[in-house]
């Protein structure tokens, strides 16, 4: 069970990673798109950089937005990650 913020991020950032690699309908494009956020929500988090944390919370929920009819799991997650970000002040 995770302890820390980071921690409980990583977990999400996990279990999204595997959402992706469930989800085979997936175009290369969409893949491509939660490959370049989940990078940069990792960055982010690594480096507790809330400076462009607008932009990423936008992307966040485009995505959610463009996925919740046909992958609503993945929505799920993106949701977590995107309210643990909040939390974080990211």
């Amino acid at each position: 069970m995770p302890t820390t913020s980071r921690e409980e991020m990583e977990a999400l950032l996990a279990k999204l990673r595997r959402e992706v690699a469930d989800a085979g309908e997936l175009s290369a494009s969409q893949r491509a798109r939660i490959d370049a956020l989940q990078a940069q929500i990792e960055d982010r988090v690594a480096a507790a950089d809330d400076q462009h944390a607008e932009t990423l919370r936008e992307q966040l929920r485009e995505h959610i937005d463009e996925f919740q009819r046909s992958h609503p799991t993945m929505t799920l997650v993106l949701g977590r990650i995107l309210d643990h970000l909040n939390k974080m002040g990211i």
